[in-house]
């Protein structure tokens, strides 16, 4: 999480929208870096897919598009869930700075490490999957949903 907050300006804002409905709205780095660090706690894995994104520079000030499949897998129940939603980034930035700054490196990364979180993610959503299909499978009430080739 800190060095998601790096991406943060100190006066940085944050506002919410769920299916069109206005959430709350998260000033100030400190505070962006609780929210999102409570939220993010709430899950073993947190997997975002990034997809398009357009950003338009006018002068000092750039504003973006960016969108991403967010990817949630947690326990509720003593049960795997997972969550996956679309979300869609508006970003407004002002550049506040002439030089760049130099992000310490967290971790170095390899093929291997990456391939190896691959498939265990993989392998954790099949696991959830193959769960709920028997949850289904033995649970008459829920026989209605199974389509079977």
């Amino acid at each position: 999480m800190k060095t998601q907050l790096l991406l943060f300006t100190e006066n940085a804002e944050v506002s919410s929208v769920t299916n069109g409905q206005p959430g709350g709205t998260l000033t100030e780095k400190k505070q962006i870096g609780e929210a999102f660090a409570g939220f993010l706690n709430l899950f073993d894995v947190v997997y975002h897919i990034n997809g398009q994104q357009t950003v338009t520079l006018n002068g000092d000030k750039a504003s973006g598009i960016s969108s991403c499949q967010v990817v949630l897998i947690g326990n509720k129940n003593g049960k795997k869930m997972k969550t996956t939603m679309g979300v869609i980034y508006h970003d407004v930035l002002k550049k506040e700075e002439d030089n760049y700054k130099d992000i310490a490196v967290i971790r170095k990364l390899d093929t291997t490490m990456v391939q190896r979180n691959y498939l265990q993610i993989k392998q954790e959503i099949q696991d959830i999957t193959n769960s709920e299909i028997e949850r289904l499978l033995n649970d008459p009430s829920m026989l209605h949903l199974v389509i079977k080739k």
